[in-house]
């Protein structure tokens, strides 16, 4: 059901990039006026809540960098290899915790949040070791 709902998103966006691995698949939008017309307002509305939100907020950033022709100039260029260079797994752990300390008021755990929080960085599994069984949720990158 949720893969119909995102595929819809990502098609309503006008874009699909669809990828089949193992019962997988992966939904993009590519298109700079999808993203404009089509993430920006979502994002706004419902904002993430993990510090993922950085590299939300670096995009975003980014996105409106390359809406104002930045980035074809050498500086806007460069700033954004900065950007990029910081996202993702490049980001420091001391950073993410301050953005979540500095949010974690503000963040309603619903069963909802929990859910797509378990979706995006949870992983469950079960351990084997010589006489015992240890099954294991874990949240979290």
């Amino acid at each position: 059901m949720e893969a119909v709902v995102v595929q819809s998103f990502v098609l309503g966006a006008g874009g699909e990039h669809n990828i089949c691995l193992v019962n997988k698949a992966v939904f993009e939008i590519n298109s700079f006026a999808a993203l404009n017309s089509v993430l920006v307002p979502f994002l706004s509305e419902f904002p993430l809540k993990s510090s993922k939100a950085l590299n939300c907020i670096d995009f975003l950033r980014v996105l409106i960098m390359i809406n104002n022709k930045e980035h074809l100039t050498l500086d806007g260029l460069n700033i954004i290899r900065d950007i990029k260079a910081g996202m993702n797994s490049n980001r420091s752990h001391a950073d993410k915790i301050a953005y979540i300390e500095s949010v974690a008021e503000s963040i309603e755990i619903t069963p909802g949040w929990v859910s797509g929080f378990m979706a995006g960085d949870g992983s469950l599994g079960i351990s084997l070791t010589e006489g015992s069984i240890n099954p294991k949720a874990s949240f979290g990158p």
